[in-house]
C-alpha cells in the first residue's frame, strides 16, 4: 500500500490499527481481465499480432501515409498491458461491432499492408514484414477467432474486390 511509512496509510494505521483494506472492485476486475486474456495462447498471439502491426505502421511516415490513402479512420493504438479495455477497444476497432461491420478496419489494414508489400519505396525487410503481418491476419485461425457473421460477409466481399479474385 502506498505511503505505508509516511503517507496516508501510515496515518490511517495509527488512527485505526484494526482496519481492513478492501480493493476497489474495478481494479480487481481489471486484474482478472488482464490475467484471463494472457492465459490462452490464442489471445496472446492475437493481441501480440495486432500490437506488432500497430507499432509497424506507426514507425514510419511512409507507412502512415499508406494508411491514410486507404482509410479515413485513425489507425489502431498500441495495446496497453495494464488496461483490459485497451484490448477491447483494439478488437472493436479492427473487427467492428456486430451491428456496424462497415466501421471495421480489418480490410483497410490488409490493404495497407499489401500496399506496403508491393511498394518500391520500402526496403526488402519492411516488405517482408508487411507480407508476414498480412498473411498472419488472413490466416483461418485469426479470422475464426474474431469475426462475427455480418462482418465476415462484408470482409470477404471487400477482400475479393481488393485482390480482384
Amino acid at each position: 500500500m502506498r505511503g505505508q511509512y509516511n503517507g496516508f496509510s501510515a496515518w490511517l494505521n495509527k488512527v485505526s490499527p484494526d482496519q481492513i483494506y478492501v480493493w476497489c472492485y474495478a481494479h480487481v476486475l481489471n486484474l482478472v481481465m488482464i490475467d484471463t486474456s494472457n492465459v490462452t495462447c490464442e489471445s496472446t498471439s492475437l493481441f501480440g499480432l495486432l500490437n506488432s502491426i500497430a507499432v509497424f505502421v506507426r514507425e514510419s511516415y511512409l507507412r502512415i501515409n499508406k494508411w491514410e490513402e486507404n482509410s479515413k479512420y485513425k489507425f489502431i493504438s498500441n495495446i496497453g498491458d495494464t488496461r483490459w479495455w485497451s484490448k477491447d477497444r483494439c478488437l472493436t476497432k479492427v473487427f467492428g461491432l456486430y451491428s456496424f461491420p462497415k466501421e471495421a478496419l480489418f480490410v483497410d489494414i490488409i490493404q495497407t499492408l499489401n500496399d506496403i508489400y508491393l511498394s518500391d519505396k520500402c526496403n526488402q525487410e519492411i516488405r517482408f514484414k508487411a507480407q508476414m503481418y498480412r498473411d498472419s491476419l488472413l490466416k483461418y485461425e485469426t479470422v475464426l477467432k474474431t469475426l462475427n457473421p455480418a462482418l465476415c460477409h462484408y470482409i470477404i466481399r471487400r477482400i475479393y474486390t481488393l485482390f480482384k479474385l
